[in-house]
């Protein structure tokens, strides 16, 4: 089985969580799923809603919908929309 290391940090702005991501690919999910994700090794789709999700109620939702998993890649900051759609993605929603 695999361990998660984590570790507190405190977010003072929207910045300082960019910042933070940039250069990462990553997924969002809640806390609870996190071990299932491990002892998978893998992150599966939830098209058939066996995962907690914020989303669970949204009928159409179209990545689970597809059967898709949804990643935020950060790895390329310097292309012309970035500061656009890092704001605009909802995401710091999730945090703050």
């Amino acid at each position: 089985m695999t361990t998660l290391n984590t570790s507190e940090v405190v977010i003072n702005n929207t910045d300082e969580l960019y910042n933070m991501m940039e250069d990462h690919v990553f997924h969002i999910t809640p806390w609870s799923n996190t071990q299932k994700i491990l002892d998978l090794g893998r992150i599966n789709n939830n098209r058939e809603r066996q995962y907690n999700s914020p989303y669970s109620d949204v009928q159409k939702a179209f990545f689970r919908d597809k059967g898709y998993v949804s990643l935020f890649d950060y790895r390329n900051p310097g292309y012309k929309n970035f500061a656009y759609n890092k704001t605009n993605c909802g995401l710091s929603s999730f945090f703050l």
